[in-house]
């Protein structure tokens, strides 16, 4: 009896249940245990009162009588570990179904979290991609019409043209070196939040798993590596997408710099 209301206390702490509800189910338990105890400690004493009186009065009748306020005794007494038995399977298989509900609860809100976190990611890269496709036109304009300025200026000296074209290539490289920094630094902070917020979530589950029985500790840990397999995943296309969009941005602007040293090239060569 007293293994089972371990059972009955450790399940109710695994569901969640505070202490002091676990603490007030197991003293129910017990105070049936203490009745059924005092129960057959009052047949037993019963049962040795008759003993002696049959042995005073040797009569077959009273001891007949025992016989069957003994059995009547005994089947009540059956009867009452019965009921208690069942009362704790119930209750068993109550903690069982809020346990498999608690976990499908936190399976649901993960899926959610990272349906969610996919869907930021899939914004925040288009929206990077329009502002890059804005920026690039806005500079060919630019160079367009710095380039007809040229052209139309083309009777200023030459070294005054190579000094203005010094400058406004250090200033593009110096722009460029900045807004590759900044993407990395977002990155790095949206990256270092997403791993602190995952560490928490884990250490919670630690905490909550750390008393489970052998049986919920087994499926906790089938469901702990298949969450740590789809977040490495998660984090790998995270990755795998930030490198595609960086080698896309050094391709873009390579492929600008070069065009500006071939229109660049050229001019030197007419004005030559």
């Amino acid at each position: 009896m007293a293994t089972m209301i371990a059972e009955v206390y450790d399940a109710l702490i695994e569901c969640g249940a505070s202490s002091d509800k676990a603490r007030q189910a197991a003293a129910a338990v017990a105070a049936y245990d203490d009745r059924f105890v005092q129960v057959e400690r009052a047949l037993t004493q019963i049962q040795g009162q008759l003993g002696r009186m049959e042995e005073r009065l040797n009569y077959t009748p009273t001891k007949a009588e025992l016989t069957e306020f003994m059995s009547e005794m005994r089947q009540e007494s059956v009867a009452f570990r019965n009921e208690m038995q069942q009362e704790s399977a119930a209750a068993r298989n109550e903690m069982r179904q809020e346990s498999a509900a608690a976990r499908n609860e936190m399976q649901q809100e993960f899926t959610a979290f990272r349906s969610e976190m996919r869907q930021e990611s899939v914004a925040f890269r288009n929206e990077m991609q329009q502002e890059s496709a804005a920026a690039r036109s806005e500079m060919q304009q630019e160079f367009t019409a710095f380039r007809s300025e040229m052209r139309q200026e083309s009777a200023a000296a030459r070294s005054e043209m190579q000094q203005e074209f010094a400058v406004f290539r250090s200033e593009m490289q110096q722009e460029s070196a900045t807004a590759r920094s900044e993407m990395q630094q977002e990155f790095a902070a949206f990256r270092n939040e997403m791993q602190q917020e995952f560490a928490v979530f884990r250490s919670e589950m630690q905490q909550e798993s750390a008393a489970a029985r052998s049986e919920m500790q087994q499926e906790f840990a089938v469901f702990r590596n298949e969450m740590q397999q789809e977040f490495a995943a998660f984090r790998n296309e995270m990755r795998q997408e930030s490198a595609a969009f960086r080698n896309e941005m050094r391709r873009d602007f390579t492929a600008f710099q070069s065009g500006m040293r071939q229109d660049f090239s050229s001019l030197e060569v007419r004005l030559t």
